[in-house]
């Protein structure tokens, strides 16, 4: 893009800390017994690498 602008997103689906803050019941009741989440520290991490690296156009899934 012009300027050096670059775009890149970071898709870490459910994160761990925001699952466990939920409580058993929620989810199992939304059907996420078996789902154990990213850890926080890799999504930011993901964003750092967004924000410091040199790609542009990516999906990172941490």
């Amino acid at each position: 893009m012009s300027r050096g602008i670059r775009v890149n997103i970071v898709s870490p689906g459910w994160v761990k800390e925001t699952l466990e803050s939920l409580g058993t019941e929620l989810i199992t009741s939304l059907g996420l017994g078996n789902v154990t989440g990213t850890a926080t520290s890799d999504v930011a991490q993901a964003y750092v690498q967004a924000i410091e690296g040199t790609m542009t156009g990516q999906t990172i899934v941490p």
